[in-house]
């Protein structure tokens, strides 16, 4: 959806000058033609423009070139609307992170619960290959401006984005800034996006998970990665429920 063109041709080539020249060929000149790409450039684009465009070219350039994954940061954004940021653990980065450490990915969580707008810049680690960011639809507007400080900061990072915002939403236009939208459930899915950037595939910017099948067959979370003393929220009664596992 960016408006490129062939535009600018040399002049040996253009019908109206062959008559000023006998020159039939000129390689550089020919070839510069074939592989030039003109991009919008004009007084209208908008700064969030030239950021989308960037964005794209960024992406093209770099898919297909294979970027070992050492280290992974999974964010839990801030909420700064929240009674109580520190009520529950970010449960679906735990189960993101205990799948990505048995599969060998040193993982940490990133968790801003409790900071203001601003305040978690001064605690970002930018150290890090890749980031996930998880968002839920009042605080992806928070998230949006973390990944877009992350790309600004250290632009050959890679950072996608999961949780209940992306699986809810029909329109992902506001999500540009990602590498990767993914939606359902990551935990196995993460591993394929990973591998595929190691190897130098590319992968969709719009992913669609397929679920487990068997609650059995996904892994406990990894609540070692975080202080679970800090979450606050108790239980007073407390339903269990046994099934059959039935096909």
């Amino acid at each position: 959806d960016i408006y490129t063109t062939f535009r600018y041709f040399p002049l040996h080539m253009v019908k109206f000058y062959k008559k000023f020249t006998q020159i039939e060929s000129l390689k550089n000149a020919e070839y510069i033609n074939d592989i030039t790409l003109n991009i919008p450039l004009h007084q209208n684009l908008t700064n969030d423009n030239v950021e989308y465009i960037i964005n794209h070219i960024k992406r093209i350039l770099d898919w297909n070139i294979n970027k070992l994954i050492k280290h992974i940061g999974l964010i839990r954004v801030q909420d700064p609307t929240s009674i109580s940021d520190y009520s529950d653990e970010p449960l679906g980065l735990l189960y993101l992170a205990a799948s990505l450490e048995a599969n060998g990915y040193k993982t940490d969580i990133i968790n801003f619960a409790g900071y203001s707008n601003d305040s978690w810049k001064d605690n970002l680690d930018l150290s890090y290959d890749l980031y996930g960011i998880e968002l839920y639809t009042p605080t992806a507007i928070y998230g949006i401006e973390i990944a877009k400080y992350i790309k600004n900061k250290k632009n050959d990072s890679i950072v996608i984005c999961g949780g209940p915002h992306p699986s809810a939403v029909l329109d992902h236009s506001t999500l540009n800034i990602f590498d990767c939208i993914v939606v359902g459930e990551a935990e196995n899915t993460i591993i394929d996006i990973i591998k595929n950037y190691e190897n130098g595939i590319k992968n969709n910017r719009l992913i669609f998970c397929v679920n487990p099948k068997k609650l059995d067959d996904v892994i406990f979370p990894a609540r070692n990665k975080v202080d679970m003393m800090k979450f606050t929220r108790s239980l007073n009664k407390v339903a269990i429920i046994f099934h059959d596992d039935v096909e």
